[in-house]
Parts: C-alpha cells; sequence; structure tokens
C-alpha cells in the first residue's frame, strides 16, 4: 500500500506599471493692455503673486505648494522682446478613436502655416497574462504616415513595451513635412487582441498643429506658465494673478505710493505710475485710445484734468478704516475683460468716490457728492410763475440696510458681503434691504461707507424740488448746491428782488413780514460780486421795503435775488438735472434736498472691534494694540482673552503699501519687534489661534514709516547753494540724508555730495563758480540701507547778483585779521611803539651827532688832515675809537667810529655808534648809526637805528630806518621800518591856524551875527536856497553874507560879521600873526571902510584887544560899490575879489585868537551881500611883513615815504609776513595817501595784495607816450570806474545789474541755456530763417502753432469767425458798418430781446403775452424780412416785422437774420426796435445787437 507524494503550487504575480505618461500644461496669459506697475507681492518673488485654483505658487515664508513651475512675465511696453520658450502657437485637434489592424485612421493638413506636426497616439495597459497566472508587459506596435498623393513621405513605428495601470499615451513629433495637403495614418501593426489575457487596445488620441511664431505682443501684459498637470489630475488649472494695475497718467508733484503731493501748486504736467485712485483712472480712460473708444474723438483740453486733480486729493484722504487705522477715502481695485459701453464705464468709475461723470458743454469733467458752497439763489421772484413743486419718496423705496459686495483683499479677493443698517430706521420704516455691488472697493472700511452713504442718503434727502427759470437756468451745472427760499412753503414774505441800491440802502420789491422775524438785526442773503452767496446784517429800517445795511453791499445791483434771513434760512439742494425746454425758452431744474453733514457722518462710522461681552468664550480674541519706538525700530504688543488653560499662539502678519511683507508664526510671547522697515505704510494684523485651531478675527493696526523728502528747495548763495528740505515725521530716528548732484538733470549721473545727520535738513555746497549749473537729489537712508525716494530734481546756480558779490568780497577783505593787519602795518599802527623808541633814540643820537660834529670840526680846523686810531681793552670792557678830520678854508668834514661791548651779570651788550660831521659855508650835513644788540634771560633783541638829517635853508629832510627783531619763548617777530621825509614850514611860508579854511567840511566854526539885531542875517556855504551855482567860485567854496534886514531911518549903513568864534586857534604871546582873507561884495557902502578884516585875542575867562585894517588896503574897486560878484548865476574867477589882510603881535596873556570879517552894506540898496573865502591866520617874523599868499592846506606842505616789514609766528598757531610801502603828502591839511600791502596769514590760508590809491592803472613801459591800457578809479562810497583798452576775455560770468542804455553788443551768436532779460531792444527778432520774427512794432510771424492758454486780442484777422457788436445810436436804434469781407461768408445778425410780459389783448383770463415789438433790418440801405425763428411767428410786411407770440414773462429770446456775402462787400446794418401801438415810441433790446461773419472756406 502506499502512494506519490504531491507537488508544491505556484502564485501569479503581476509586474509592475513601468509605463506612465505626464502632461505639462503651457499658456500665455494676457493681463492687461498697457504697461504693468509690477506683481502685487512683489517683483523679487513673483511667484507669491500667481495663484492656481486660489492657492499661491509660493507661501510668504518662501515654500512652494507646486512643484515644476516655470513663470515668465512680459510687463507691455511697446518693444518687448518675444517670450522665451514660447515660440510657437499649437492648435489642438482631438480625435480619440480607436484603432484596430487593418483599420487605419487618417485624417487630412490643409493649413499651409503649419510648420510640425505632433501625434498622440496611446494604448490602454498593455497587459498579457501568461499560462502560469503572471501578468507581463507586451509588446503592441502602430504605425504613424504622413502622406499625399505621391504615397507615403514620412513613417514612424511606435512600440510600446511597458506596463500601465490605465491609458499611456506616447507623442510622435514631425518636423519635416510635405506640402499640404497632406494625411495623417495612424495604423496598428500588431494583432488585434483575441482574449480577455491580452489588453492592448490602441488609440489615436489627437494631433496639434504647430506654427512657429516668436510673438512679443506690444502693449500687452503678459504671463507665461508651464506647469506639470499630473498635479491637477490632469485638468487645465484656474489662474489668478494678483498684480499692480498698469502705469497710468498722475500728476508730476503726485507719489501716488504715499499719496502726497511734492508742492502744494500742480503745474498741469503729468508722469507714468500706478495708482489706485479712481479719479485717474477715469482721466486715463478718457485719454487712452488704446482700448478707450471715447478717448479716441477727444483731445486732452476736452478733458477737465483740473476738477479731476481735485477729486483725487479728496479721495486720498486719510479716514478711519473701521479697527483703528486710517486708509484713504476711495481707491479702485478691479480688472475688465469684456467691451462695454463707454458710459456704463465712466458711470461705474465715477461711483467708486460717490460721484458722476458728464459732459458740461465744454470739457469731460466729474463731480462728487460732497458740501460746497451754493452757486444761486432762487426765490419765488425768479422762478417761472412763482412755482415750486416738491415731491417726497414712497416708503417702500426707503431702504433701511444694505448689503454691499465687494472683493475682500484680506480673503484671497473673494466676494464678501458687508451689512450695514440704521436700527432707529428700521424700528421706523422696518426692515427694507437694498443690495448692491461696490465697484472696484476691496476695502471693508470703503464698503460700509458706501452702505452708510446710501442709507444717510435715503433717510434724510427724501426731498425734492422741480421749478422753471429764465436764462438763469445756464448760471449752474448739475451737481451744484443752490438756496430756495419759498415765500408760500415759509408762510411769509421773505424773498423778492432789489430795486435799487444807494450806497448803503437797499430799496426791496417787497416789505418783509413781521412774522419772519426782527428784522433790525437780521441777515439780508444776496449773491455777491464774486458769485458767492453774501450775507449782509441789516442796520435799519427806514421803512417796510427800504434796509439800510451796515455795509454797502458789494456785487448787489438792481434785479438782484434778496433774501431775508430771520426765522428761517433757505433751503438747500443739490441739482440733478437741468433740461432746456426749447419751445418755451426756459429750463427745469430738479434738485435734491442736501444734508452738509453728511460727509463727516459716513466718514467716521466704520468701527469693527468687537466688543468684549463675557469672559466665557472658546474663541480667541485679540486687544489692546501698542506700537512703540525704540532703537529704531518698532516693539507691537497686544493683549488677548482665552478660555482657562487653552494653550494659544500667535500669526503676525506685516503688510506694506497693501501687500504682504513680513510673517511669523507660531509666536509664544503678545510682541513682536521689527527692525529695518523700509518706508511706506504699514498694517500690522495680528491673529491668535487657540488649541483647537480656532483663529481670532485681526487685530489690526496701521502706521507709516515715511522716507519722502519734500520742499526741497535751492538758494543761490555768493559762490555757493544752499540746500533746504523739509524731512517726514518718522518713526525712526537713525537716519541720515543722502545729497547727491549732477551737472545735468539726469540722476543717473549723479554723484553722493554728502550725508546729513538727521534731524539736519540744510547743507551748503561752497566754491561754485558763477557759471556752474549743478540739479540736486535729495533722499533719506536708514541704517539697514533702507532708501526712501529721490525727491525731484531741483536745479541751482550760485548767486549772480552783482551788489551781493561785491559785498561778498568786500567782506572778505573787512573781516579778514590779515587785512587789519596790513592796514595797520600800512598806517604804521602796528609800529607806533617802534616809531616812537625810533624818534626817542635818532633824537638822542641828534644831541651826540651834534656834539661829535661840532668836535670833529673843531679838530679838523685844528689838525688840518689827520687820523687817529685809540683802542682799550680789559676784562670786562672793549672800546675802539676811529677818528678822522679833514679842513681846508671854510670847508671842514669829520668821522668818527666807535665800538664797545660790555659783559654785566647775566646781560650782554655791545654797540657801535658811527658819526659823519660836514659844513660847507651855511649847509650843514651829519650821519648817525647806532647798532645795539641785548641779550638777557629768555628774551634776545636786535635794534638797529640809522637817521640822516639834512637842512638847507628852511627845508628839512629825514631818512630813518628801524630794524627790530624779539624772540621770546611765546612768539618770535621781526620789524623793519624806513622812513624818507620832506616838510616845507617856515615864518614867512608858515602853518594856517585856521581849521576849515577852505571849507572843505562845511564851514563849522564860522557864523555871522549883528552887534543889534540878526533878524534877517543868513548866511551859506556854497550855494542859496533856490540858486544853484549862483555865488560858487570855480573849483573853489565860499562863505557869504546875505542881509535883507529893514533899515532904520536915517542909517547910513548895516554892519555883518563873520568870525570864526566856534574854532578858535591856540595863540602865543609876543609872536607876531598875520590874518587874510579874500573878500568881494555887492551893495557895500561907499568909501574905504566898506569891509574889514581883524583879529581878538582871549584869555581864558576876558577879551583882551582888537586890531583891523580895512578894504583900502587892498586894490580900489572899479566902483562905488565893491562888485565882487556877478549876480548872472555864472562862475566867478578870483581875480574878482579883494585881498585883506592884518598883521597883529598876540599880546601878554592871550591864549586863544579869532579871526572876523565885516561887511558894512548901503541901505538903501535892497540885494545886499557880502563874500569872502581863503581865510588864513600864520606866523610871520615881523609886523611890516607883506602879505603872505594862501597857502592850500592847514598843515604846511610835507611828503614822506615809508617802508615797513613784518613779520610774526606764535605758539598758538598765528604765522603772518608782511610788507608795505606808502607813499603820503600832506598841503592846506588835505592828506594823500598811495601804496602797497602784501601779507601772508599760514593760520587761516589767506594771502592778499592791497593797494592804497584812487586810482590804480597799468602802463605800457615800451610805450613813449602816456597809454593806460587798464584803470581803476574809486569814489566816495566805494563805487568804481574801470576802463579796459582792449580785448576783455573770460571763462566764467560776467555780471553786471545793467549794460548803458544806447550801448551795443556786437556778437555772431550769443548762446545761452537761458536769457533772462527785462527788456530786449532789437529792431526783429528773427529765428528759423524767417519762420519765426518778431519786428520792432511788435508784429509777430510764425508758421503755425497751438496756444494752450487764453489768447486776447482787439482783432484777429484770417478765417475765422468774427463778431462785432452794433453801436447804440439812441433809444432803440443801432448801426454797425462792417469793413470788406476777405472771405465769401455767412453774416448772421443777432438781436436779443428781453421780452416782458402783458395781458392778452384776448382778454382771456390768465392768459400772459409779449408786448408787441416792431423791428426794422436795413442790410445796405435795403429793409429786409426777418424769417421765422425758434417757433415764433411773424407776421410781415414789406418793412415791418411783429412778434406776436404767446409766453411767460421775463423770457429771453434771440432774433436772428443770416444772409451769405460775397467776399470784398462791405455790410451796413442799421435796427430799430419800436413799440408796434406806438412806432414813435423806442425800446431798447435786451443788450446790443452783434453780426456774426462765418467764412465759408474760401
Amino acid at each position: 500500500m502506499g502512494g506519490k507524494s504531491g507537488g508544491g503550487g505556484k502564485t501569479p504575480v503581476e509586474g509592475k506599471n513601468t509605463a506612465k505618461s505626464g502632461q505639462r500644461y503651457t499658456s500665455i496669459h494676457a493681463i492687461a493692455e498697457g504697461v504693468l506697475a509690477g506683481f502685487g507681492m512683489g517683483d523679487e518673488q513673483p511667484m507669491k503673486s500667481v495663484y492656481l485654483n486660489d492657492t499661491p505658487i509660493q507661501n510668504p515664508d518662501g515654500s512652494f505648494n507646486f512643484k515644476g513651475v516655470e513663470i515668465f512675465a512680459m510687463p507691455g511696453t511697446l518693444d518687448q522682446s518675444n517670450v522665451p520658450g514660447f515660440d510657437t502657437t499649437e492648435r489642438a485637434v482631438g480625435v480619440s478613436t480607436e484603432v484596430k489592424n487593418g483599420t487605419p485612421f487618417i485624417s487630412t493638413i490643409v493649413d499651409s502655416t503649419v510648420d510640425a506636426l505632433r501625434v498622440t497616439v496611446g494604448v490602454n495597459m498593455n497587459a498579457q497574462t501568461k499560462d502560469n497566472g503572471d501578468t507581463v508587459a507586451a509588446s503592441t506596435s502602430m504605425l504613424v504616415e504622413l502622406l499625399n498623393k505621391d504615397g507615403t513621405k514620412v513613417a514612424k513605428t511606435v512600440t510600446f513595451t511597458e506596463k500601465s495601470g490605465g491609458m499611456y499615451q506616447q507623442d510622435v513629433v514631425f518636423d519635416e513635412l510635405p506640402p499640404v495637403p497632406f494625411s495623417v495614418r495612424v495604423s496598428r501593426v500588431s494583432a488585434d487582441s483575441a482574449s480577455s489575457r491580452l489588453i492592448n487596445n490602441t488609440y489615436f488620441s489627437s494631433y496639434v498643429e504647430i506654427v512657429t511664431a516668436k510673438l512679443s505682443y506690444p502693449h500687452t501684459a503678459l504671463l507665461c506658465l508651464k506647469v506639470d498637470s499630473e498635479q491637477f489630475g490632469g485638468q487645465v488649472p484656474r489662474v489668478n494673478v494678483l498684480y499692480k494695475a498698469k502705469l497710468i497718467k498722475v500728476p508730476a508733484n503726485y507719489n501716488p505710493e504715499t499719496r502726497t503731493y511734492s508742492s502744494p501748486i500742480w503745474d498741469g504736467s503729468f508722469k507714468e505710475a500706478w495708482t489706485n485712485n479712481p479719479a485717474w483712472w477715469i482721466y486715463d480712460f478718457l485719454t487712452q485710445p488704446r482700448y478707450s473708444g471715447l478717448a479716441k474723438r477727444l483731445n486732452a483740453a476736452d478733458v477737465d484734468k483740473w476738477a479731476f486733480y481735485e477729486i483725487a486729493k479728496y479721495c486720498d484722504e486719510p479716514v478711519d478704516d473701521g479697527y483703528g487705522g486710517k486708509e484713504p477715502r476711495f481707491t479702485f481695485n478691479a480688472y475688465m475683460t469684456e467691451e462695454r459701453a463707454a458710459a456704463d464705464v465712466l458711470n461705474d468709475l465715477a461711483s467708486c468716490f460717490r460721484g458722476m461723470a458728464y459732459w458740461n458743454g465744454q470739457q469731460h469733467t466729474a463731480t462728487l457728492d460732497r458740501n460746497s458752497d451754493p452757486v444761486a439763489l432762487y426765490n419765488n421772484s425768479n422762478v417761472v410763475e412763482g412755482l415750486f413743486t416738491y415731491s417726497g419718496v414712497a416708503r417702500k423705496s426707503i431702504h433701511t440696510a444694505v448689503l454691499v459686495q465687494y472683493t475682500d483683499k484680506t480673503n484671497g479677493y473673494r466676494t464678501a458681503t458687508e451689512y450695514v443698517s440704521d436700527d432707529a430706521a428700521v424700528r421706523r420704516y422696518g426692515l427694507n434691504v437694498k443690495n448692491i455691488t461696490a465697484f472696484g472697493c476691496d476695502s471693508r472700511g470703503q464698503a460700509y461707507r458706501i452702505g452708510k452713504w446710501l442709507l444717510h442718503t435715503e433717510l434724510t434727502q427724501q426731498e425734492t424740488i422741480s421749478f422753471s427759470v429764465g436764462r438763469e437756468g445756464l448760471r449752474h451745472l448739475p451737481n451744484d448746491i443752490v438756496q430756495v427760499l419759498d415765500n408760500d412753503r415759509v408762510g411769509a414774505m421773505v424773498g423778492g428782488r432789489v430795486l435799487a441800491v444807494d450806497g448803503t440802502i437797499v430799496t426791496l420789491d417787497r416789505a418783509i413780514d413781521a412774522v419772519a422775524g426782527i428784522v433790525v438785526g437780521g441777515k439780508l442773503l444776496f449773491k455777491g460780486a464774486t458769485g458767492v452767496s453774501v450775507e449782509s446784517v441789516i442796520a435799519a429800517q427806514p421803512s417796510s421795503s427800504i434796509l439800510r445795511l451796515q455795509t454797502a453791499p458789494a456785487g448787489m445791483a438792481e434785479m438782484t435775488e434778496w433774501a431775508f434771513i430771520g426765522k428761517v434760512k433757505p433751503v438747500l439742494y443739490r441739482c440733478v438735472a437741468i433740461t432746456e425746454n426749447t419751445d418755451e425758452g426756459t429750463y427745469t431744474i430738479n434738485a435734491l434736498l442736501h444734508d452738509p453733514n453728511k460727509e463727516a457722518v459716513v466718514d467716521g462710522s466704520a468701527v469693527f472691534d468687537k466688543e468684549i461681552t463675557t469672559l466665557h468664550t472658546i474663541e480667541p480674541q485679540v486687544r489692546d494694540g501698542s506700537l512703540t519706538v525704540s532703537d529704531g525700530g518698532v516693539d507691537f504688543t497686544w493683549g488677548s482673552k482665552i478660555t482657562a488653560g487653552a494653550a494659544v499662539f500667535y500669526n503676525v502678519e506685516v503688510w506694506r503699501n497693501n501687500t504682504l511683507y513680513r510673517s511669523f508664526f507660531g509666536l509664544k510671547d503678545p510682541n513682536v519687534r521689527l527692525d529695518n522697515l523700509p518706508n511706506g505704510n504699514y498694517e500690522i494684523r495680528v491673529y491668535a489661534i487657540n488649541s483647537g485651531g480656532q483663529k481670532s478675527e485681526p487685530l489690526i493696526k496701521a502706521f507709516s514709516i515715511d522716507y519722502t523728502v519734500t520742499g526741497l528747495r535751492a538758494k543761490p548763495q555768493m559762490f555757493a547753494i544752499n540746500l533746504v528740505w523739509t524731512l517726514p515725521q518718522t518713526v525712526v530716528s537713525n537716519i541720515h540724508t543722502e545729497v547727491w548732484y549732477a551737472t545735468t538733470n539726469n540722476i543717473a549721473s549723479a554723484t553722493k555730495l554728502a550725508s546729513v545727520p538727521y534731524p539736519q535738513s540744510e547743507y551748503t555746497l561752497a566754491n561754485v563758480a558763477l557759471a556752474d549749473r549743478f540739479w540736486f537729489w535729495v533722499r533719506i537712508v536708514d541704517a539697514a540701507g533702507n532708501t526712501g525716494e529721490f525727491t525731484a530734481a531741483v536745479e541751482g546756480v550760485a548767486d549772480s547778483n552783482p551788489a551781493e558779490l561785491v559785498k561778498v568780497i568786500q567782506k572778505e577783505f573787512t573781516e579778514s585779521e590779515l587785512t587789519k593787519d596790513l592796514i595797520a602795518l600800512l598806517e604804521g599802527k602796528i609800529t607806533e611803539g617802534l616809531l616812537a623808541e625810533a624818534n626817542s633814540r635818532t633824537a638822542a643820537i641828534n644831541v651826540l651827532r651834534a656834539e661829535a660834529s661840532a668836535a670833529l670840526l673843531e679838530k679838523a680846523s685844528e689838525l688840518g688832515t689827520k687820523i687817529t686810531n685809540v683802542e682799550n681793552v680789559n676784562a670786562n670792557q672793549a672800546q675802539q675809537i676811529n677818528t678822522v678830520t679833514a679842513a681846508q678854508g671854510a670847508t671842514a668834514a669829520g668821522l668818527e667810529t666807535e665800538k664797545k661791548a660790555r659783559a654785566d651779570g647775566d646781560a650782554a651788550e655791545a654797540t657801535a655808534r658811527t658819526a659823519l660831521a660836514a659844513r660847507v659855508t651855511t649847509a650843514e650835513g651829519s650821519i648817525v648809526r647806532n647798532d645795539k644788540l641785548r641779550v638777557t634771560g629768555d628774551k634776545a633783541s636786535a635794534d638797529a637805528i640809522s637817521a640822516m638829517g639834512v637842512r638847507v635853508g628852511s627845508a628839512e629832510g629825514s631818512i630813518t630806518a628801524l630794524k627790530t627783531t624779539v624772540a621770546s619763548n611765546q612768539a618770535a617777530s621781526a620789524t623793519q621800518i624806513s622812513s624818507l621825509q620832506a616838510s616845507i614850514n617856515n615864518g614867512s611860508n608858515g602853518t594856517n591856524l585856521i581849521p576849515n579854511s577852505d571849507f572843505a567840511a562845511g564851514y563849522a566854526g564860522w557864523s555871522m551875527f549883528n552887534w543889534s539885531n540878526t533878524a534877517g542875517l543868513t548866511t551859506g556855504f556854497n550855494l542859496e536856497a533856490g540858486a544853484v551855482n549862483k555865488y560858487n567860485l570855480k573849483d573853489e567854496r565860499v562863505f557869504y553874507v546875505r542881509d535883507e534886514r529893514t533899515a532904520a531911518a536915517g542909517a547910513t549903513y548895516l554892519q555883518a560879521i563873520a568870525q570864526n568864534n566856534r574854532a578858535r586857534f591856540a595863540v602865543t604871546p609876543g609872536e607876531t600873526l598875520q590874518g587874510s582873507v579874500l573878500a568881494a561884495g555887492i551893495a557895500m557902502v561907499s568909501g574905504i571902510e566898506a569891509i574889514h578884516v581883524y583879529f581878538d585875542f582871549y584869555d581864558n575867562n576876558a577879551w583882551l584887544g582888537r586890531v583891523a585894517r580895512n578894504i583900502a588896503n587892498a586894490k580900489t574897486p572899479a566902483t562905488g560899490h565893491l562888485n565882487g560878484m556877478r549876480n548872472d548865476g555864472a562862475y566867478t574867477s578870483l581875480d574878482r575879489f579883494h585881498t585883506l589882510w592884518v598883521n597883529e603881535t598876540v599880546p601878554a596873556g592871550a591864549v586863544w585868537g579869532q579871526l572876523s570879517v565885516r561887511f558894512w552894506f548901503d541901505p538903501s540898496v535892497t540885494q545886499r551881500y557880502g563874500f569872502f573865502v581863503r581865510p588864513q591866520v600864520c606866523v610871520v617874523p615881523s609886523l611890516s611883513h607883506g602879505y603872505v599868499p594862501y597857502q592850500v592846506g592847514t598843515q604846511g606842505l610835507s611828503a614822506q615815504v615809508t617802508q615797513a616789514s613784518s613779520t610774526v609766528a606764535t605758539l598758538d598757531g598765528k604765522v603772518q609776513a608782511m610788507h608795505t610801502v606808502k607813499v603820503e603828502t600832506l598841503s592846506g591839511g588835505r592828506k594823500v595817501v598811495a601804496g602797497l600791502a602784501l601779507g601772508a596769514d599760514g593760520a587761516t590760508g589767506d594771502s592778499q595784495v592791497l593797494i592804497y590809491a584812487d586810482k590804480f592803472g597799468l602802463v605800457n613801459p615800451s610805450s613813449k607816450a602816456i597809454d593806460v591800457p587798464f584803470a581803476v578809479t574809486t569814489a566816495a562810497g566805494g563805487s568804481a570806474k574801470m576802463a579796459l583798452k582792449g580785448d576783455f576775455i573770460a571763462t566764467g560770468s560776467i555780471l553786471a545789474r545793467h549794460i548803458k542804455a544806447s550801448q551795443s553788443i556786437t556778437t555772431p551768436i550769443l548762446s545761452a541755456p537761458t536769457i533772462n532779460a527785462g527788456q530786449i531792444n532789437s529792431t526783429a527778432i528773427n529765428n528759423g530763417a524767417g519762420n519765426f520774427t518778431v519786428d520792432a512794432a511788435g508784429n509777430l510771424y510764425a508758421k503755425s502753432g497751438t496756444f494752450e492758454g487764453t489768447v486776447r486780442a482787439e482783432k484777429i484777422v484770417g478765417n475765422v469767425l468774427k463778431s462785432f457788436r452794433l453801436q447804440r445810436v439812441s433809444t432803440g436804434v443801432y448801426t454797425l458798418a462792417v469793413p470788406a469781407i476777405e472771405y465769401n461768408s455767412v453774416v448772421t445778425v443777432n438781436i436779443p430781446m428781453f421780452v416782458d410780459g402783458g395781458k392778452s389783448a384776448s382778454g382771456n383770463v390768465g392768459e400772459i403775452q409779449a408786448r408787441w415789438s416792431y423791428i426794422e433790418v436795413s442790410i445796405n440801405g435795403v429793409e429786409v424780412f426777418l424769417p421765422a425763428v425758434n417757433g415764433m411767428g411773424w407776421t410781415t410786411g414789406k418793412d415791418q416785422f411783429v412778434e406776436y407770440y404767446k409766453h411767460y414773462p421775463d423770457t429771453y429770446q434771440r432774433l436772428q437774420w443770416s444772409e451769405v456775402v460775397l467776399k470784398g462787400k462791405t455790410v451796413t446794418i442799421s435796427i430799430s426796435i419800436k413799440n408796434f401801438a406806438d412806432r414813435a415810441a423806442f425800446r431798447d433790446a435786451a443788450s446790443a445787437p452783434t453780426v456774426d461773419i462765418s467764412p465759408l472756406g474760401n
């Protein structure tokens, strides 16, 4: 019994799926038309701003949420390059057809632009099961062919050898294609599966037509994306991008990032920048023709940029954001991807700032709902029929809550809804919800304010008003605010029109009802001269309709509207629409009740901070944020409330300029520090997370770090530019200001000039040449290297004012210590002590000289010729004497030299003396030299004095030289002075003792009196009042006496005395003085005692005596009267004067002397004058001495030449070297000095050369004639004149206040960056070969041009519309003669009529009709017919026109007549307007008729 044992079983194995196909998603996204500012999260890491299926590619912390992503962005410029890696366009054609063996699938290609083909084929699983149960990969082949009529051109076989879990696809690419048309045939090569054990169905999935095209897409901002689509389940992901919007035009002075303005005044220029201010997006839409059809039909002048500027500033004003911070009032953040009507887009954009955009008849402009001054006043007197119509709103139309949809930037820009309600309105009206969408809003605070504004408007502005007016409807526009005071609604007469105005007295058209309030003390409201409503206080009420105002009402005129403000006030309405009623000639105004307080209510309404109502909560809350600044950083702390025992941590987001800037995750402590923050507006958002993962509402705190410097300005200074700027208020302090500059207005070429520490806001660039021109920029930089924006360039130059330049140059001299020292040395002030010592030593030497000379001369006489030498030497003293003498007859000379040395104690001294004496008859001379050297203690000195004196007669001359050297512990100095002097001063031509003898300083010291009466006596100097040059010597001053007294009866003479009693001169008893004058007179007494000159002498107490000499001592006058002066105003010569003198010995005891001149006048002559000149007192040898001629000066004659040198060095740093040469003369008290001073100051680096002279010139030494090529003269007050004979060449600037009139500058070309001139005098200005000329008569010729401002002219000639106003001849009669018409034209006559109403002729009740008018119009004397206009009926005869029209009263009508007139014709127009019933009575038109001449173009 037994059997076989059984074998082991095998487990089937399935092979791995090794075949995996992947697809890469590639796309190009057109983001916007125009250049974009950049990615929303910053351009440094752009993937943070790109979202795939609402998930950012890169997280704020830098980590990635997707792999294998490539992006490339193009900004949207005109010249942008093609996108790298995206150089083809592809068109995919889906096939998705199973292909079986023997049944190929064929598709045809017909596009000739296709450059390549990519065919996708696939196999399902590609698996087979073997007999042992294993599942392995199969081998399946497919054939892809390109074929045409000639057969197969290209064929590629695809073999699948790997197993997959599903569909596996593979691409076949054909780069070489046959000519079109051709076909793609896909065949299955492998046999079809015949059992379920082989799964390998094959498919023709798709093919892609590829066109090579390197496209750049100019003007379009692109985002190019490549990503592995496997991460999205093979689906195309949704792509969102956070961008800063496109660059648009903003004002040049505007910084859209900080929302600040660099200057308070805008010049109207623009720059391109990013902004989310809605006003500038409207402006861009109206002016950018690339995507706005409306802009293609508008010019820049058709858009009111100034209105948008004011709206933009209003949008930027900060308001509460609801979280305790601030945000702009309105922002616009949206994208538009579909074509829409321009009006709809404008309305949506204007809704961002609660306004409206419209065409005002001249420009596209916009207004917004904000309070403003009323522009018009309406009452029953100036509306049609005095009727106001009021309307309210239905209760169901009043909303009490609003749901505002907006895009929430804090939640991935998803749509959010903000609920706004008015609880009081809900209780009153019930809940009535309105749904609105806040276009372009991404802020919760702005969304809330929009809802609040809508609710407040509906709840407080429920009334509308409607009324019709005449031409006053043209005075304002929609959205303007007007005042309405309705007498019927008030219940009293409180408004009307003014009938008359006389100063402060105003006559009204009706009495003010007492029920309206007390009139006196109330206010009268009217529209003033500026168009703004004015309130004037009523001072009195003389009668019921007459008022007296406190002040004259400026701008009030007859028919001005008025309103009384007492118990009631006018109601404010905002115009909603103004409709013209063409048939009636009126305008209907619809307005909405206006609340002036709405803006304040809405702006502060958003509050989102949650109030804590319980301590038992499971939700974390963050509160009590506190911001502090320390060490240049920001510390932020906060508090929180959580459930007891729950763990908590904090996430902090720091947003900068609405972009996430920095993040902190998992903070345990409730504080965070932020360092190195760059310039920007910040928000800190703190979230608390509890242990359950719940996240709190954010605590938001806003602050700004402002690194924006404003107000940079350059102030010109002398050789310098002073820069001043305004620093911002910033939270950091470790900053400094960088100053950059360049020689061109190009920041790229600028270099850093200086770093200025904070908070200094000023810097001065020195050593600037007058021709230098710089541009400056300033920015703030902190310690971390963060920088603010550069300021706008400011141009700076040095001060070129010549007067200021001269002041600075003078100041450099006048305030320099070296200048003072040089002048002191030149004038001898430094060496006064040395000169005094020199004079003392010279006097001692002169005594020794006299003694030695006498002894030498005596020896010379005795010895004849002899030489003697004596020497003596001992231990302490050495002495050597050499003597040389010579004599012959009356001539003798001697020379002696003595040298001596001595030592005593701590001093050593050496002396050398040389004496030379000579005598030749009366001439004497001597030369003495003394040298001395002494050393004591801490001082060593050496002195050398040499003196030479010579005297010949009364003339003296001397040469003195002093040299000194001093050295001490503190300083070393050396001085040398050389002086040469000569003078003439003796008894017969000595010193004039009278000060001011030539009246050089006026006539101080001289006076005039009479013994008994001085009334009627006057004195003068040079000029008599009202008689210029009448009594004046040529080049000499005259003292005159005028006597206008009336003589007593029987008087034979009148006397007047001129004396220098206030300028007495000192005298010495016993000396003889001579006093003299040159005198003359008119109407002197006959005889020899007409004029006296005499002395008076005084001791210190009393008068001592007098002596006089009269005119007889001079030449006898030609007539009985001394007519020394002529009366014809001509200059008089000295030979007309008489010389008078007197000699007198000074009495004993006299101390002072006085000279007087006495005139004796003839009382019978009415014109009496006395004159004298050149008074002189001098010492003479005797009483018999003759007349001493007048000496020009008061101190005799002297001349001196001085040379001084000085060097100084001290331990305190003073190092100077100076040298001066001075020549000086003294004549008649007049001191004249010329000198040259050279100095160098080592301590200050100052070196100077000063020239003492009133004239300075350079003389050509090679010219034999006196030829001064260069000269400078100075005058009193420091002014100077400079003359240059030759060419003046300068590389710098030439500055002057003016170039003297009637002078010319000749130059072939005058080139300058800027020519600033108050006036250009020229016969003509010609620019561009006659393309632009201005002649001397002011006629301007130009080819063509554009004026952006206002053109005002009395006359404009050419093919333009001309308008003429007819002249009023009399009441209702007008005429005009039009010159010959230059072009074929349409001539239009306009007759404005203000028609006042009267009762209907038919007598119908309530019917009002215009008064009839008879109007005659004549053209060149021929009466014409007036056609019907404006629907008005006219009955016409041959020569008459009758208005027959039913209308409202007080209506403005314009009657017109037009006719074509050929060029060259002269037109004379006459118009007369009469009453129809009484044609003898005339009436005026509303205003003067006009004639318009409109050329037809030829």
